[in-house]
């Protein structure tokens, strides 16, 4: 999960925020798979490379929003972004 919420607006905003301030950028997720303006070429090799070795393997990768409106739940509010789950 994201510690960013999606849309053009806020990936714009999150993109100035990386370019001026990047030690106050609360989202190390972002920081390590995108760059300022698209996704970083290893991360986009790295998940590919994972799902074409790991064919029967889910993932997503959401931001805060997103998630909060696909799971939300009463618990939602005790995680801290960003996070990861593992469902077995």
């Amino acid at each position: 999960m994201y510690n960013a919420n999606s849309g053009k607006i806020n990936s714009l905003l999150d993109s100035a925020h990386k370019r001026v301030s990047p030690d106050t950028y609360d989202c190390k997720l972002c920081d390590l798979t995108y760059g300022v303006f698209k996704e970083n070429e290893k991360w986009s090799r790295f998940r590919k490379n994972l799902l074409d070795t790991n064919p029967n393997l889910q993932s997503e990768f959401l931001h805060k929003d997103e998630f909060a409106k696909q799971y939300w739940s009463k618990w939602l509010p005790k995680y801290k972004f960003p996070i990861r789950f593992k469902h077995e």
